[in-house]
């Protein structure tokens, strides 16, 4: 069996960017005081830090909420919703055709289509967070919800829009 793509130091480099770009962004949109972004508990892992359970050939990437639990001692002094930004390096390698031999002619640009994922998992944090959405919603309930972030997501992403951001905002309206 073939070992899925992963990203390089480049690729990494342009994750840790956009993922910065898309705080801002979310903070922005969203105008979240310090305090409420700080109490916004999440990461971002790439293939490399992934537990099998949470690579999903499906998607370019998923959230998934832990149980965050700060202890001393036996005293619990904290207990949290964590978010775990899953990034799927195999499928966003192969929808920018880098490391890929795919015969897909319509290639998204890395950096813009990375903002575009990013936004959209960061706006699904947000709605969770701040008890806009369930987190266990229905699944005949998910369509609609996703439809939501989408729209939210092309909305904080069209003031910054290029031409490659919006190729991948184009890309995803396909969907």
């Amino acid at each position: 069996m073939q070992e899925p793509l992963r990203f390089g130091k480049s690729e990494l480099r342009v994750v840790e960017s956009a993922y910065h770009a898309a705080q801002e962004l979310i903070s922005d949109f969203y105008v979240l005081a310090p305090r409420e972004r700080e109490r916004m508990y999440h990461e971002v892992r790439t293939l490399e830090d992934l537990a099998p359970n949470e690579i999903c050939d499906g998607v370019f990437a998923q959230v998934l909420c832990y149980d965050w639990i700060e202890r001393v001692g036996a005293e619990v002094i904290c207990r949290c919703d964590f978010y775990r930004i899953c990034l799927q390096d195999h499928r966003i390698l192969c929808a920018t055709g880098s490391k890929a031999q795919s015969v897909n002619t319509d290639k998204l640009p890395l950096e813009p289509l990375l903002l575009y994922v990013l936004t959209h998992e960061l706006v699904h944090i947000v709605r969770f967070s701040q008890q806009m959405q369930s987190l266990n919603l229905p699944p005949e309930l998910r369509p609609q919800e996703e439809m939501s972030v989408e729209k939210t997501t092309r909305q904080i992403l069209s003031p910054v829009a290029d031409h490659g951001l919006r190729q991948v905002i184009a890309a995803f309206a396909n969907h």
